[in-house]
């Protein structure tokens, strides 16, 4: 008699004991770093103006920033594609963002804005690029990969749209310096919880 082809049943995916934790660590760290780049983001322009910046120097801020962040990002997606490298990115690039918040609040002069937001577009980079390479090693083979990418990055999203909403409130309570030190706290509650995380995830 003829036998029967035999059907191999797909293997049910085995994740790793603390999948999850590493998972809303991931997206917690991307929260806090929204939430703190939205407390103080919004009014960045008119801090320096406070701090006797012209419209145009406040362009020379915005545009050198976005110039580096660009450029940055490159460099830095080339330092990602090293694994053990990816945890001490998002922790460097965590703690300088709250150096420079914490400096930002205290300069007596728009001048001191030049160089902090210059290292600024740095560090943002940084921390997302590597995030996110870390993120799609934990999730590599997960049948569910692209729904769980798009709910970690909805996290910082919505982190961000809070952060902006809640800002104004938060800028006539503690005035635009005092949003630099709510931001600095964000800053370092995400560098905490990155350094939590193993050097390589899977």
């Amino acid at each position: 008699a003829p036998t029967q082809p035999t059907v191999e049943l797909p293997r049910p995916l085995q994740l790793a004991p603390d999948f999850w934790r590493r998972y809303l660590t991931l997206s917690t760290v991307i929260f806090c770093g929204f939430v703190g780049l939205g407390s103080a983001g919004p009014f960045q322009a008119l801090y320096a103006v406070s701090l006797g910046a012209t419209l145009g120097q406040v362009a020379l801020l915005a545009g050198g920033y976005t110039s580096i962040a660009l450029f940055a990002g490159l460099a830095w997606g080339r330092l990602a594609d090293r694994p053990g490298r990816r945890k001490w990115l998002m922790v460097g690039g965590m703690c300088l963002l709250g150096i420079v918040h914490l400096a930002s609040a205290l300069v007596p002069h728009w001048e001191w804005l030049v160089p902090l937001r210059f290292i600024e577009g740095l560090a943002i980079p940084a921390h997302q690029v590597a995030s996110m390479a870390m993120m799609g090693d934990l999730l590599a083979g997960h049948p569910n990969r692209p729904r769980l990418i798009s709910a970690y990055r909805m996290s910082g999203s919505l982190a961000f749209s809070v952060a902006i909403v809640a800002s104004g409130a938060l800028s006539q309570a503690v005035g635009y310096a005092g949003s630099y030190f709510v931001a600095t706290v964000f800053f370092a509650t995400g560098a905490a919880t990155a350094a939590t995380l193993p050097a390589v995830v899977h």
